[in-house]
């Protein structure tokens, strides 16, 4: 698809979302007297095993609506407005399935009907990545036949407004269908409908790249005024980027006319000129791509390209190729075939930051992909300074080198430029800000119209995109899960959450890190009643922040619920930091959750930077000759050192010959730790800290 001058994003206050209504007309009533469902209550749907289950929708004012699911049966008047809720006290009712109805002037039945467990998974990317893209993804799928798992999908939107419905459908799990679920929500829901016996429902609410506050409500985002401000900013900048998009245009235009330095690039079908090294030049990227020659100091078009190497399992597979940030436009061609541009005033890029210097992303279609050597190509072109590729391109298909050397050849050189045109050459606004990061925006489209649908309990996986602010997570999220609890009315209702795993390269000393601050305060969270926390520290990946390892994380999170909201006896979580004792030279750790003893994991020798594509690299472990990795120690004058680390029964003793006079320990402190601390039920520990020093995320806010 093509964006003219990119995507124009909603308007604040103009553009709902989509409605999905299920209506059964008759003709000679007039359309006010139907009755109308939001899209949740649609076949093959999944409602809460629970004595007060409303139902709702929109009728004429007065209007008498009566709801009926196997013997239970429920009835509501319409207010003036026209909103009328019934509830269904449907605690022994049986699985089902059964017929859902609701009668008034119009008649309107719900087949497929089940009765059981729903689950609210909500969040971010890691939430939202579906089971197609996961570890054993295709035995998993080929073997999902169940007809009493089922998966709501939310569609992604954003709002300035609270809606009252969003758009979605309910889907049984199958060979067919589960690929697309939410591979967390997919494994949590399977885990707890195989435990419990009933049916479950996972309503799949999750936006790739959101911050926490596109999830709180409006009455939540009045309590932090800082956030506020920053919203209505935004808000304001969604409002006027299409009048300033329109300027550009027009001064674009002007600034063209009058100095005339138009591309003159490549139609789509052709192919792009001879690059082997007989007739080109050799540079280095990132940086000037014209290796430094004269002639494009004004401006003008050149060509880079060189050969990737691919492995077999890629053969096939779409890819996506990270360009980073160019000055200015460019083609993208892949095997000589073109794939992407950016032009001055069209795009085909899949993301964007500013026009003029902007990180764009293509994706390489399957069946330009081979096994083995391919070649990229790209065209750039500045029509008033010399083409640049400020980043290093990269894909996203493991740890493929594209630093070094490329060949280069020029296209096209402009003329020599005036001062007044070159400093007056129109600069494209940045692109308005998407729905995924407006406060309340995800909210007001993709929780909203899902409020008062009775379900269990909430699972969340989201906190990537707050690393930067950590701090401020520890009063943010609470905040949040307290709000979405008064908003649904139905009390301390379970809320269980992923702390956020582990990427980036292994650190080799210790240091501060805004992904550990991060996990402390979503450790924090804990404080709220009916909270749990999955551990995910040992799961993650260096070169891939979607690991692939989605199975383990819906277990842990079952395993959560299964113990705390429906009493099964299991672990369910790992050795978490109780309190520590200072003994010598050493510090003695105590934990509570020892579940079957503490104990430390082999460590491998070896380790894969992603889990696909990638080759095993070698493991370099900052204590080898510890039992235990992952543990630093500091004495008075908080330097930091690598501790070795042994177990004691059910303590840890923890101690460094570079630290005689230890204060503090800290524990899986980076980004991506070495660790190897596990209970007997093969969880992990969860990441800790025995100071109070301050952070560096203290002092940043939204």
């Amino acid at each position: 698809m093509v964006w003219i001058s990119r995507r124009l994003p909603r308007i604040a206050g103009s553009v709902s979302a989509v409605f999905c209504f299920i209506l059964l007309a008759i003709a000679a009533a007039p359309v006010s007297a139907q009755v109308t469902l939001p899209c949740l209550f649609a076949d093959h749907m999944v409602l809460q095993r629970a004595n007060h289950v409303p139902v709702w929708g929109r009728a004429s004012a007065g209007e008498n609506v009566q709801v009926t699911l196997g013997t239970a049966q429920g009835e509501a008047v319409a207010d003036q407005d026209g909103r009328w809720r019934a509830y269904l006290d449907l605690a022994k009712q049986g699985n089902g399935p059964f017929q859902l109805v609701i009668q008034a002037k119009n008649r309107i039945s719900i087949s497929d009907v089940l009765v059981g467990e729903v689950w609210l998974a909500g969040g971010q990317s890691n939430m939202e990545v579906g089971l197609a893209g996961t570890i054993g993804y295709a035995k998993e799928v080929a073997a999902s036949e169940n007809p009493n798992l089922r998966e709501f999908k939310v569609k992604k939107a954003g709002s300035a407004i609270p809606e009252d419905n969003c758009t979605g459908a309910w889907v049984a799990a199958s060979p067919q269908t589960s690929g697309n679920f939410s591979a967390v929500g997919y494994y949590f829901g399977s885990t707890l409908q195989r435990s419990l016996k009933v049916p479950v429902g996972v309503i799949n609410s999750s936006y790739g790249g959101s911050p926490l506050e596109t999830w709180m409500s409006p009455e939540l985002l009045q309590q932090f005024p800082s956030i506020k401000e920053n919203a209505q900013q935004l808000m304001q900048d969604s409002a006027s980027y299409p009048e300033r998009v329109k300027q550009y245009h027009l001064d674009y235009d002007a600034w063209q006319a009058k100095y005339h330095r138009e591309d003159k690039p490549l139609k789509s079908n052709a192919t792009p000129p001879d690059m082997s090294p007989d007739h080109t030049a050799k540079i280095v990227l990132p940086g000037d791509i014209t290796g430094g020659d004269p002639t494009l100091a004004n401006g003008g078009a050149a060509w880079i390209s060189r050969t990737v190497e691919l492995p077999e399992i890629s053969a096939g597979v779409t890819i996506k190729f990270h360009e980073g940030k160019i000055r200015d436009f460019d083609q993208l061609y892949w095997n000589d075939v073109r794939v992407g541009y950016t032009t001055a005033t069209e795009s085909n890029s899949i993301h964007s930051s500013n026009r003029n210097e902007e990180a764009r992303r293509y994706d390489i279609p399957g069946g330009l992909v081979k096994a083995g050597k391919n070649r990229v190509t790209i065209r750039v072109f500045n029509p008033v300074a010399p083409p640049q590729m400020v980043e290093i391109p990269r894909i996203d298909s493991g740890d493929i080198p594209l630093d070094g050397p490329w060949q280069m050849k020029i296209d096209f050189v402009e003329p020599e430029i005036d001062a007044v045109g070159r400093s007056t050459f129109p600069h494209i606004p940045a692109d308005a800000p998407a729905d995924g990061f407006v406060p309340t925006r995800l909210f007001n489209a993709m929780i909203h119209p899902l409020i008062p649908y009775s379900m269990r309990g909430i699972i969340w996986y989201q906190g990537e995109s707050n690393v930067g602010r950590g701090f401020e997570y520890r009063t943010t999220f609470p905040a949040l899960i307290q709000d979405w609890r008064n908003q649904w009315g139905l009390g301390a209702i379970p809320f269980y959450f992923c702390q956020i795993a582990n990427f980036q390269a292994h650190p080799t000393q210790p240091q501060e890190s805004k992904m550990a601050e991060l996990r402390e305060s979503q450790s924090l969270a804990l404080a709220l009643p009916n909270t749990g926390q999955a551990v995910t520290i040992d799961l993650g990946e260096e070169s891939d922040i979607h690991f692939r390892d989605k199975q383990s994380v819906g277990l842990r999170l079952a395993r959560i619920a299964i113990a705390k909201t429906y009493h099964g006896h299991v672990p369910w979580s790992g050795p978490v930091y109780d309190h520590m004792k200072i003994e010598g030279s050493a510090i003695r750790i105590f934990f509570d959750h020892a579940d079957g003893g503490l104990v430390g994991h082999t460590i491998p020798a070896t380790y894969k930077q992603r889990s696909s594509f990638d080759k095993s690299v070698p493991l370099v472990r900052p204590t080898p000759n510890s039992q235990l990795e992952g543990f630093a120690i500091c004495g008075s004058d908080r330097k930091w050192h690598w501790a070795n680390a042994k177990i004691d029964g059910e303590t840890v003793v923890v101690s460094s010959p570079d630290v005689q006079k230890p204060v503090a320990v800290r524990y899986a402190w980076a980004d991506n730790p070495i660790t190897n601390l596990y209970n007997g039920a093969g969880l992990p520990a969860t990441p800790f800290r025995t100071d109070d020093f301050p952070l560096i995320t203290q002092d940043k806010h939204y």
